[in-house]
């Protein structure tokens, strides 16, 4: 634990003592919504203190900024920087339990094998079993692994453009040719990108026919990659937006902290919006483990009353989205945690598994 002016302090009986009435008074709060009081610790735990020296110790919490007091006379309560000390010296590492654990096999029993619905029921999952808000962020598919394209003709100067990701997530763009191509040129188009660009990054395929398209010699092969140039010049690999699949909103307004009204129609019109969260769970991709972001650790005022815990789901070994729940402050940080966690390996697994 740190002092007012950021200092490491000992670890001395004094220190250990304020470690343990702030752990009481996050866990207490954690169940009660109510503030914390000195005689209720000295009646409830066996510190072998008296409420005199809890409130002395309680006083220099505050000092140091991990406890806030709301009246003179009333008890306290964990503030951001109390609750990040809590997650990362105190809280006990939790696992998840064999009832949850089945809760999600259940749930995901009876899934859709589609990527989008996946996604989708997986915010609803993580919403049920937390009573928070689940969050996740679907993979964009200029981010994905090329698996094949199929170039289907509309007109003669009109083709649609199937593109498909080793994570099943399909993409069509209808494209409008300068000049037309036979089926024959159409075929023999489908046949050498589906050979040239197996497992490719999307994001480097039109490098790589550009590339390809000034060392190739022969003209016949030239010429298709020239044609290639032109659908994928297209923005067909990049034309996706960013998309959140946001479920279980209404748990934020049953949160008994949340119960006033200017207080909630922020943190709501934040959620509808989806930037503050987009941009949080954009930049979590790719980080190892959890990731925990508590109250102005958001880097964002209008939910600064919540926390986000995070983790990023794969497909083999490649983090392709993230997911997690937004709750208050006041949540149960192991649980949940544990449930994040399991629930981005399922999905990993089940992703993989998809493109095997």
């Amino acid at each position: 634990m740190e002092s007012a002016n950021g200092e490491d302090m000992q670890e001395t009986d004094l220190e250990k003592r304020k470690r343990r009435v702030l752990e009481i008074i996050i866990e207490s709060y954690t169940d009660t919504v109510l503030p914390v009081g000195s005689l209720t610790i000295s009646r409830k735990y066996r510190l072998g203190l008296s409420p005199a020296t809890i409130r002395n110790i309680m006083a220099e919490l505050e000092e140091e900024g991990f406890l806030v007091q709301q009246h003179t006379s009333g008890g306290r309560l964990p503030t951001d920087k109390g609750y990040r000390f809590y997650v990362d010296s105190l809280m006990h590492t939790g696992f998840i339990t064999q009832e949850d654990e089945k809760r999600i096999e259940k749930e995901y029993k009876s899934r859709n094998k589609e990527l989008e619905f996946l996604i989708e029921e997986t915010s609803r999952i993580l919403s049920i079993i937390t009573n928070y808000a689940g969050v996740v962020l679907f993979p964009r598919l200029a981010d994905g692994i090329f698996r094949c394209v199929d170039i289907i003709p509309v007109t003669r100067h009109k083709v649609l453009v199937v593109l498909v990701t080793l994570s099943g997530w399909m993409n069509s763009t209808l494209v409008e040719l300068e000049e037309p191509m036979d089926e024959g040129e159409l075929r023999r188009l489908v046949r050498l990108l589906n050979n040239e660009l197996g497992e490719l990054p999307l994001y480097e395929i039109k490098d790589y026919i550009l590339r390809r398209t000034i060392e190739e010699r022969r003209e016949p092969v030239f010429y298709i990659f020239k044609r290639a140039i032109e659908i994928f010049d297209l923005n067909l690999l990049v034309s996706d937006d960013d998309r959140l699949y946001l479920e279980g909103t209404s748990n934020i307004l049953e949160q008994p902290e949340f119960q006033d009204v200017d207080r909630i129609k922020v943190i709501l019109r934040a959620l509808e919006k989806k930037k503050a969260i987009l941009e949080i769970m954009k930049q979590d991709i790719g980080k190892e483990g959890i990731n925990i972001h508590i109250g102005r650790e958001t880097g964002y005022k209008e939910i600064e009353d919540c926390s986000i815990i995070t983790a990023s789901y794969k497909m083999k070994e490649a983090a392709i989205g993230t997911l997690g729940v937004i709750g208050p402050m006041r949540m149960d940080y192991s649980r949940t945690i544990s449930v994040v966690e399991h629930i981005s390996k399922v999905l990993s697994r089940i992703i993989s598994d998809m493109v095997e």
